[in-house]
């Protein structure tokens, strides 16, 4: 457990030093809080099929990602209209 902890430190911080650098040499507009949210909701919708260990509710869980970020304001106006387009009335 120790060596996979580290393991994530190490490549938080390798991509914590290239964002830096990268941002000196090309800057780039990102939205942080979106990718932040898209982060987030990967990260606890992992640890909940992690811990259930059900292929069912795992793929329920992919299945569900996309909706969740629906309430927590992830998708731009232009993405929701596209998305109202896309599911039949």
């Amino acid at each position: 457990m120790g060596a996979a902890i580290s393991t994530a430190a190490a490549y938080v911080a390798l991509f914590l030093g290239m964002s830096l650098n990268s941002q000196r040499v090309y800057p780039v507009a990102y939205q942080w809080r979106r990718v932040l949210t898209l982060s987030s909701v990967a990260i606890v919708l992992t640890a909940i099929g992690f811990e259930v260990r059900s292929l069912p509710l795992s793929i329920a869980l992919c299945v569900v990602y996309p909706l969740l970020l629906l309430p927590l304001g992830f998708y731009l106006p232009a993405e929701r209209a596209r998305l109202r387009r896309l599911v039949p009335s």
